[in-house]
């Protein structure tokens, strides 16, 4: 594996690396460091999901960059918007919202800044660094 020091790590979103070693270099320096098999462990239905939370930050603020995104991040979704925006059920969206929150790449906000009855939840800024990309 290659050894980036921190300052580059923006280089594993250009360079032509295969994603388990972004993924590895990216590990190694994310602080707190990440456990390598949660992201290694994505599931389909995990990735679909960070999309859309991805996507909905960058059609609100304009992003054009991870950090853009971090900086002002507007990930913002509730239960109910991905189940419209998946078009899946509220089981398959809170099984896998569960599981994204224990691999720490969502968090809840506890509370509806538009006054929905459902919490509105958002991408952790690891989760924004890593799957940016999925935009």
């Amino acid at each position: 594996m290659m050894l980036l020091p921190k300052a580059h790590l923006g280089l594993a979103k250009v360079l032509p690396w295969d994603y388990k070693e972004k993924v590895n270099i990216w590990v190694l320096y994310s602080n707190p460091p990440i456990r390598r098999e949660v992201m290694n462990n994505l599931t389909e239905k995990e990735a679909a999901m960070i999309a859309v939370f991805i996507r909905e930050g960058i059609s609100t603020n304009g992003a054009k960059s991870a950090d853009a995104l971090i900086e002002d991040n507007m990930t913002w979704n509730s239960a109910s918007d991905l189940c419209r925006a998946l078009g899946w059920s509220k089981q398959e969206v809170g099984g896998v919202m569960s599981a994204l929150y224990e691999k720490g790449l969502i968090i809840d906000s506890g509370e509806s800044a538009r006054g929905a009855r459902d919490n509105d939840w958002f991408a952790s800024d690891r989760a924004i660094r890593e799957f940016f990309h999925l935009a």
